[in-house]
């Protein structure tokens, strides 16, 4: 009987050694997010949560904020939203959190998962890519857990320029670039074709695969593989109105690996990444970096016209009055008329006598 009884009570104490800890898992105001990422780093992938209001949500939706790794890292810096909590994915690519509903005033918590740091895969660690951000709402969540699968998106370190107009200062397309690099025997290998690829030796770039600048005066390469090393882009075609000068004859892009990735410059001045083959919308305003075209002639200087004379011709029927120029040649005919009279006459008068 006794054995009973401590068996009885022994297994009470160990329900209510329970209950507290299930009522808290399953708590109202909180819910359990469990994050699965693909991961090749050994130290993990390091996640930031930020913590934002209903409007700030709708309204980043709304302008497509969360379409754009950039985009997002900026808004969220630009409004200075504190940071929440930070998870690690690690090599069981899975992370385990809570987050609360609603803030100390009951109000409704809305939250940005965004990733600290590209992820590297592929021979070297060439291959850099980043997930897409999450803007997560518990409006329509039903259960207390949710569960988030991350979205890679690689970032590319493509060749780009852009073209514009010395004066003006727009943007110019349909200019058309051929590409080369310098053999051993310090020839010019063009690309001439880009599946497959292939390179040549020619004297120009008039038969070389072309790349044209679109409306926005971007010329971009797409990802065809390039080492390391020195290339050029050489403009074979200006846009109507303009002239190719000297230094777009010879556009250095230099590409080079290091312990942080791929750098490529153009002409000394840093690439961005892109995004899934997209640069970022502020890179493509800025428009840099900038290859110049001027125009083929530059409009007439203004000047005051010379004074012409007017030649006023001699109505008809009034009298002879010699044009400067003709006064002398007329006197002269007359005298001469005069003394030949004068002669012929003295002639006769001698005959006569």
């Amino acid at each position: 009987m006794k054995r009973a009884c401590l068996f009885f009570i022994s297994l009470c104490i160990g329900l209510l050694y329970f209950i507290p800890v299930e009522t808290q898992a399953i708590s109202p105001n909180e819910v359990k997010v469990q994050l699965t990422h693909e991961s090749h780093s050994q130290e993990g992938t390091a996640f930031s949560i930020y913590g934002i209001s209903r409007s700030d949500y709708e309204k980043a939706l709304n302008l497509g904020i969360e379409l754009s790794i950039e985009k997002t890292k900026e808004w969220l810096s630009t409004k200075k939203t504190p940071k929440v909590k930070q998870v690690i994915v690690d090599a069981s690519q899975k992370a385990e959190f809570t987050l609360p509903r609603h803030n100390a005033l009951g109000e409704q918590m809305y939250y940005v998962l965004v990733q600290n740091q590209p992820d590297r895969e592929g021979v070297n660690g060439k291959d850099i890519y980043q997930v897409s951000p999450s803007f997560i709402s518990f409006d329509d969540l039903e259960e207390p857990t949710l569960d988030i699968y991350t979205k890679r998106v690689f970032m590319a370190q493509l060749p780009y320029f852009f073209k514009y107009s010395e004066k003006e200062a727009k943007p110019l397309a349909n200019a058309e670039f051929a590409f080369y690099q310098f053999n051993e025997s310090h020839e010019k290998v063009y690309l001439t074709n880009l599946d497959p690829l292939e390179w040549q030796v020619l004297r120009d770039g008039s038969q070389a695969y072309s790349f044209k600048s679109d409306d926005q005066g971007l010329v971009m390469m797409p990802d065809i593989g390039l080492e390391e090393g020195t290339y050029y882009f050489e403009e074979t075609k200006a846009p109507v109105g303009y002239k190719i000068s000297k230094e777009s004859t010879q556009i250095t892009l230099v590409i080079q690996d290091n312990e942080e990735g791929r750098v490529m410059t153009l002409n000394n001045h840093i690439l961005h990444a892109t995004e899934a083959g997209v640069l970022p919308e502020d890179i493509i305003k800025k428009g840099e970096p900038r290859v110049i075209n001027e125009l083929e002639t530059d409009p007439p200087e203004t000047s005051t016209p010379k004074t012409q004379t007017t030649i006023k011709e001699t109505p008809k029927g009034s009298s002879f009055l010699p044009k400067t120029g003709e006064k002398v040649w007329s006197y002269g005919l007359v005298g001469l008329v005069l003394m030949s009279v004068a002669i012929l006459l003295l002639k006769r008068r001698k005959e006569n006598e």
